[in-house]
């Protein structure tokens, strides 16, 4: 028997998807979002060439009805907290007062860090006619960012961007064509920096290139093309408000914006929003929605009278995959003009490295929507295909690509519990707020397996993303020990991990777990088990919760009561001797057999409140056989799951093996589905994350 066991138990552990972990409240939906629009560079009379004072652009920004505003005067931090106090519950004076904006307004506080570097110093009293010029914009600060210096061009921006992260900030690389500053090869450099103006109102800043120099826009396509993930930010940069009206106004507003889909106007919710590239940019293009799916994007353009468009998709090395005209249709022969403007919709090929969208209005004004990294294996989009809080059909911006090889874990072995086995590694994602967590739980039969991961994908999509990640290694069912001890190890893990949210920046709202057959199962106990927290005990982890945000399950199984498994998929007699002795029993109905079982079982704490399940099987739903690792692996285990949890009205999203690949018999058909469920998963896990909404 125990020869069967190590072989079965093998085989659930080196399917490998990563955990999931909890959350301190059950799953619910995700929260709706809206689109807000703001400036993130925008300059007051505290930048010495600056001409308005704090209020007065404030005021200027509220008026025409943008929500939120970052000011960033050169190299000093513009206090917000007094002017927040002030505007974000005042009524809106001046010609747009009937508009009845009594809350609509944020400002986020921030800095242009303004430093330079040159080749050579300059003689005194030269100007240095042959300085770059290195402008970060930093949102969020708190405090002050001095320049930081540096040996080179970007050794400087580089030093500059990392300040900016250790104040708690967002760093943006501004107008890199303001005095021919960079090259695309400097930007494609960078590194823990994901936004770029493509667009800066200040008229000195080059946008569209010249003399042979490319625009920004084509510097951005180069970077993207060189595997570097850039979000595009266009913004005022303005300095004068009571000149905007001069016909020779450099710097004045209005020219350049975002729009961020977000849960709220919040700073952290802006500021989260952008950091995944939910938004998009803006010289005076209106987007109803935009989203992306793995398998398309679809842009729906919100017209202005009169106006027509072209929908332009871009790919690897600036080429113009589609050019799409919209014609908006006005159907009104009276009254004001209401046109409207069918969505515009790009389906992946899988050969085209990167899709953007850019979408250019007859009067010259323009939009872009944030870059797609695809992956060429599959022809998907990237993991992160998802989008603020949306449903599975409505994901948002995918950013990264193929699995590289991952670094090592930052905290190796640690210990959450007393046994041997109760260790766990821990990838640490770079963020300046706590990150969500994914947890994983090995396979192999609950008597082999262990915490080195069969593969690193689902971990190098986490880590790009902003999420953490964790490997568990837990009891096995033998020498004395039987399940559920292992389910109750995996508990521990989490509120373990939670325990450490402070030290290792970890957001302990937002855990998911999964893992691949008895590492699925451990996952799916620690999903529908009630809250394992006790908030008397003296043990500071025991204090914490074990509720997840969401479950991910491969090859898994729901139930290790061998009469389910008689009743799903017929008679095993060694399975069934297999399972009785995981639980310390002779056979299946010996006394007190039953009440084991069910004390092991996920489906016997599943109740209404639990998570959503992501689960699917690397086997084709076809004919059951009489044992081995087809039979404990059957997708038809699966669709029982997706049954009794769509009967209390819970989602779960179930796939086989012909979901992915058309022939199941191919040689790398497993491989295939692996890759694809694993995305598909991840994207799930997004989604419950609110990453991209």
């Amino acid at each position: 028997m125990w020869a069967f066991c190590v072989t079965l138990v093998f085989v659930l552990a080196w399917f490998m998807p990563p955990a999931a972990g909890p959350v301190t409240a059950p799953a619910s939906p995700p929260p709706a979002t809206k689109w807000y629009k703001g400036n993130i560079h925008t300059h007051t009379i505290n930048s010495i060439d600056g001409e308005a004072t704090p209020d007065e652009v404030v005021q200027w920004y509220r008026r025409e009805r943008y929500h939120f505003l970052v000011l960033t005067d050169h190299n000093l931090l513009t206090r917000v907290d007094v002017l927040n106090g002030l505007y974000s519950t005042a009524p809106v004076a001046g010609a747009n007062a009937d508009v009845g904006m009594s809350n609509p307004f944020l400002l986020i506080p921030g800095e242009e860090l303004s430093d330079a570097y040159s080749p050579a110093a300059a003689r005194p009293g030269e100007r240095d006619l042959a300085a770059k010029q290195v402008h970060l914009g930093a949102l969020g600060i708190q405090t002050v960012v001095l320049p930081q210096g540096g040996d080179t061009l970007v050794g400087t921006l580089q030093r500059d961007i990392d300040a900016v992260r250790a104040a708690g900030g967002i760093p943006v690389i501004n107008h890199p064509n303001f005095l021919w500053s960079f090259a695309a090869e400097d930007l494609a450099q960078a590194r823990n920096v994901k936004l770029l103006e493509i667009f800066n109102g200040h008229l000195q800043s080059h946008n569209v290139g010249g003399g042979g120099r490319p625009g920004v826009e084509e510097m951005w396509d180069a970077v993207l093309s060189a595997g570097t993930l850039l979000y595009a930010v266009a913004a005022d940069d303005v300095h004068w408000f009571q000149r905007a009206t001069s016909p020779t106004a450099m710097t004045a507003p209005g020219r350049g914006w975002i729009v961020v889909r977000a849960r709220e106007l919040t700073a952290a919710a802006i500021l989260e929003a952008m950091e995944r590239g939910d938004f998009y940019a803006s010289t005076g293009v209106e987007l109803a929605d935009y989203q992306v799916t793995s398998s398309a994007m679809t842009i729906e353009i919100r017209p202005r009278s009169r106006s027509k468009y072209q929908v332009l998709f871009i790919g690897q090395g600036g080429k113009v995959l589609a050019n799409i005209s919209v014609d908006p249709e006005v159907t009104a022969r009276t009254g004001p003009l209401n046109p409207t403007a069918p969505p515009v919709v790009y389906r992946f090929r899988g050969d085209e490295h990167y899709v953007r969208a850019k979408i250019i209005e007859s009067n010259g004004l323009m939009a872009w929507t944030q870059p797609v990294m695809l992956t060429q294996a599959t022809g998907r989009a990237g993991p992160s295909a998802q989008a603020a809080g949306l449903s599975d059909a409505t994901t948002q911006p995918a950013r990264t690509a193929t699995s590289a090889p991952a670094r090592p874990p930052d905290v190796v072995d640690a210990r959450y519990g007393p046994a041997p086995r109760n260790t766990l590694d821990l990838w640490l994602a770079s963020s300046a707020r706590p990150t969500p967590l994914i947890v994983f739980f090995h396979g192999g039969g609950f008597v082999a397996g262990d915490k080195t991961l069969p593969n690193t994908d689902m971990l190098t999509w986490a880590l790009s993303e902003g999420v953490s990640f964790a490997s568990v290694r837990y009891q096995y069912a033998k020498e004395g020990v039987h399940l559920p001890a292992p389910m109750y190890d995996g508990a521990r893990a989490i509120q373990f991990l939670r325990s450490k949210a402070g030290d290792w920046n970890l957001d302990s709202e937002r855990v998911a777990a999964y893992g691949v057959s008895a590492g699925a199962g451990i996952a799916l106990w620690v999903g529908f088990h009630d809250d394992l927290a006790n908030p008397w005990s003296t043990d500071p982890i025991a204090r914490q919760s074990s509720r997840l945000r969401a479950i991910g399950s491969i090859n898994g199984q729901a139930s290790y009561d061998p009469h389910v498994f008689r009743r799903l998929l017929g008679p095993s007699p060694e399975t069934f001797a297999m399972l009785a002795g995981l639980h310390g029993v002779s056979d299946m109905d010996a006394p007190g057999a039953q009440a084991l079982f069910d004390a092991a079982s996920p489906l016997t704490y599943l109740t209404k409140d639990d998570p959503p399940v992501f689960t699917y099987y690397r086997y084709v739903l076809g004919p059951v056989p009489a044992g081995g690792v087809g039979y404990v692996h059957h997708p038809k285990l699966g669709l029982a799951l997706k049954s009794q949890m769509e009967s209390l009205g819970l989602e779960c999203i179930f796939h086989a093996m012909g979901d992915y690949v058309q022939d199941d018999g191919a040689p790398d058909a497993k491989r295939v589905a692996q890759q694809r469920g694993d995305r598909e998963m991840f994207e799930f896990f997004l989604r419950r994350f609110h990453i991209g909404g």
